[in-house]
């Protein structure tokens, strides 16, 4: 018979009266076969709440429980026929629920069929399809699960727990495990002397003892604790009234050893770090905790980085998770994004980290969860809220490049700036995207290390500028150097900046490598495409206007447009030469390529530099360094005359905004001897004012205008005249015959 049984309801709304028009008209509700005691399936053991409104059942309302699955469906929302209310219950009739049925489908391509719900001996037992009155409230693939789950919290002494996210989704829980199924334990530890550990772990063994007597399904464990600033150590309590700590290993060992048993026994334990995030920050931690985890068989450990942590932040995560993963049993990995879509509110305080077992494997995989936002967190890094340089604060502009950002400060003098890169082995995770921001998820590969990652962030968004390259170099360099001094035993090249410098463009063409290898996987690209000319020089263009700042030399073109080609033929060098460094011999390999290049390669770098040298940067990377830059070069400029020659500078601009409508940059510049100083000076030329007049009539440099017989009686609406070169460009009229007493000329 399809087996039955009733849960209170979690619900505050009434239902039953509507079941029991459908099921029991005439009151007798036992006809369905109520039954009060929990079943168990062999294998699992029966949810307590509904897979299609997530409610128990009162009443007429029965659970009717699901022989392929732990998953119930309540009588409310499939509507049994009246005529078939005793069929139901017949000997070998077994129940299929309706997420059983469209996972059948959905394998091996099956062909869609009418859901039946009951079976004898493989055959239905109605004579038409269950109606469902109801519509799914969460995934086909998970259910409400009540297995046995344990709660412990762990906590320093006189560590405020007061509103703990930890607490806040045990209460959360609640409601889920009817029959007691659930059970937590806060635990207070002082463990910083050797007396104090004896006494925890006799304490520890005896409750431990008392928690064996249950099968526990899950055991999810919540520290929280301070840790040290500068070392990541967690604290263990007191030594003569002062606070210590010890390194993250020794102190899972203690806090977890007494809890060892029951983690190897339950099938998923899960630890959550309430910690300040010098716990992942400091690399040595970081790599002891990540032995740890691996070491006490924790299925999966979340960690923040955020240096001034603060739990109550955690609160969607840790109850996003308690639904997703303890609740409707979805894996950690795969529950994450979702996750993490709760909580883009956390993602403004920290990263999160998340430690995850690999099957069968003593080894943990590490993935890191940055939130990101075009003007706040560029590809997860911090923008900051005041520019370092002039103390100006809500002062960047930006611009978005091929998903690189850019930010430079307004400030009139000031003009720091910062570049953001998308980071290496990280995707967009769709759960809480929007137009601007998403959480994004960076699989750990090495050891983290901020500081590490922070220079290679900043060399790999500047790779097109040498002087700010350099600039990191040396910051590595320096940092480098300090920490040797305490590491004698370590021995460094003989060129460390050369070292560095080639491995950060290891990094940068390793970069390049994924990229060419994403596109080549796309599916509209040919694979025997020839790349021409045009094409390798429209992609190795440079994107920044520093690069244009000196005229490029075919040396420079060369390592643009065929940087694949130089790496290939330093790879096949050293593989001939047998040489393991690439850094030592790097350059000259590139020097020998530059050298040997054929004929049509040596045309092509010309043509390019020609090209860069005559055109500059790209139209939209001009249009932002000259918004950003524009006014304070002219003024610079000016002053500059000012002060060495004595000049006063009139000047007339002009610059494209659209390449097809307006005017190049064009400059004219009429240059004074005699040193003097307009009235009003504060005003532009552009606004009428008595001072500016009567300085144009008095001043001995007005005299040019004059000796130019000007006739401005018109100047108001007469369109000026044009000067146009071979090109199309505006150019400066002749000056031959113009001559003007107290001017140095018209440049």
């Amino acid at each position: 018979m399809a087996r039955t049984k009733q849960t209170a309801r979690k619900a505050t709304g009434g239902s039953a009266g509507r079941v029991k028009l459908l099921i029991g008209g005439d009151g007798n509700s036992s006809a369905v076969g109520r039954q009060d005691a929990v079943e168990v399936c062999e294998g699992f053991r029966h949810n307590d709440y509904c897979i299609i409104c997530r409610d128990g059942s009162v009443d007429d309302d029965v659970l009717v429980l699901c022989d392929e699955c732990p998953r119930v469906v309540c009588t409310h929302c499939v509507m049994i026929p009246l005529a078939f209310a005793q069929a139901v219950l017949a000997p070998h009739v077994t129940f299929r629920c309706i997420c059983c049925h469209i996972a059948g489908q959905r394998q091996g391509g099956n062909a869609l069929t009418p859901y039946l719900g009951f079976y004898r001996n493989n055959k239905p037992v109605l004579d038409s399809f269950l109606p469902i009155r109801a519509a799914l409230e969460i995934n086909v693939t998970s259910q409400l699960s009540s297995d046995t789950l344990l709660f412990v919290h762990l906590t320093l002494v006189d560590y405020d727990t007061n509103g703990s996210s930890f607490e806040l989704g045990h209460q959360f829980l609640l409601p889920y495990f009817p029959h007691a199924g659930m059970q937590y334990h806060k635990v207070t530890f002082d463990i910083g002397t050797t007396s104090k550990v004896k006494t925890y772990r006799n304490s520890m063994a005896a409750l431990v003892g008392k928690l064996s007597s249950t099968a526990w399904s899950r055991v999810v464990f919540g520290i929280s604790n301070h840790t040290d600033n500068s070392s990541g150590d967690p604290y263990v309590g007191y030594e003569r009234k002062t606070y210590v700590a010890t390194p993250v290993h020794d102190f899972l060992a203690i806090i977890l050893g007494p809890w060892q048993g029951l983690i190897n026994k339950a099938p998923e334990s899960f630890l959550w770090l309430f910690s300040c995030g010098a716990l992942v920050n400091n690399p040595a931690s970081f790599a002891n905790l990540h032995v740890s985890v691996a070491h006490h068989g924790i299925s999966a450990a979340i960690a923040f980085n955020a240096v001034r942590f603060q739990p109550s932040f955690s609160a969607h995560l840790l109850l996003a998770f308690c639904e997703l993963v303890l609740i409707q049993r979805v894996s950690v990995q795969q529950a994450f994004p979702d996750m993490l879509g709760q909580s883009y509110k956390l993602g403004r305080h920290s990263d999160v980290f998340l430690f995850l077992k690999k099957h069968d494997l003593n080894s943990v995989d590490i993935f890191r969860y940055c939130w990101t936002h075009s003007h706040l967190r560029p590809w997860g890094n911090f923008l900051p809220l005041q520019c370092p340089d002039c103390g100006l604060v809500d002062t960047w502009t930006s611009v978005n490049h091929k998903k690189e950002y850019s930010f430079e400060c307004k400030g009139e003098n000031c003009r720091k700036g910062f570049v953001f890169s998308p980071p290496a082995n990280s995707r967009m995770l769709i759960p809480g995207k929007t137009r601007i921001s998403s959480w994004i998820e960076i699989r750990q590969t090495r050891p983290h290390d901020p500081k590490r990652d922070h220079h290679e962030q900043e060399f790999r968004s500047n790779k097109d500028s040498p002087t700010h390259c350099s600039r990191v170099v040396k910051k590595v360099k320096n940092a480098i150097c300090k920490a040797h001094g305490d590491h004698t035993g370590v021995t460094l090249p003989s060129s460390l900046k050369k070292a560095i410098r080639t491995y950060y463009h290891e990094i940068v063409d390793s970069d390049s490598d994924s990229e060419k290898s994403d596109e080549e996987a796309e599916p509209d690209v040919e694979d025997d495409h020839v790349v021409t000319s045009e094409e390798r020089e429209a992609a190795a263009r440079p994107k920044t206007a520093l690069f244009y700042k000196k005229e490029c030399n075919e040396w420079d073109v060369a390592q643009k447009l065929f940087k694949e080609e130089i790496n290939d033929y330093d790879k096949a060098e050293r593989a001939r030469k047998g040489l393991s460094e690439s850094i030592k011999h790097r350059m000259g390999h590139a020097r020998e390529w530059f050298r040997n290049m054929t004929a049509e390669q040596e045309k092509e770098v010309k043509d390019a530099m020609e090209k860069w040298n005559k055109e500059g940067a790209p139209v939209d990377i001009q249009a932002v360094y000259r918004k950003n830059n524009l006014k304070k070069k002219l003024e610079d400029f000016s002053e500059e005359l000012r002060r060495t020659m004595g000049c006063r500078v009139v000047m007339l601009v002009s610059h494209k905004k659209k390449a097809d409508k307006s005017l190049a940059v064009t400059l004219l510049i009429v240059t004074f001897r005699h040193e003097s100083k307009q009235q009003s000076s504060k005003k532009s030329f552009s606004v009428s004012s008595d001072g500016i007049k009567e300085w144009s009539s008095t001043d001995p440099t007005a005299q040019v205008l004059e000796e130019l017989d000007i006739d401005d009686s018109d100047i108001d609406s007469a369109e000026p005249e044009l000067i146009l070169d071979e090109e199309g460009y505006a150019k400066l009229p002749s000056h031959e015959g113009v001559a003007s007493q107290g001017t140095t000329g018209f440049d």
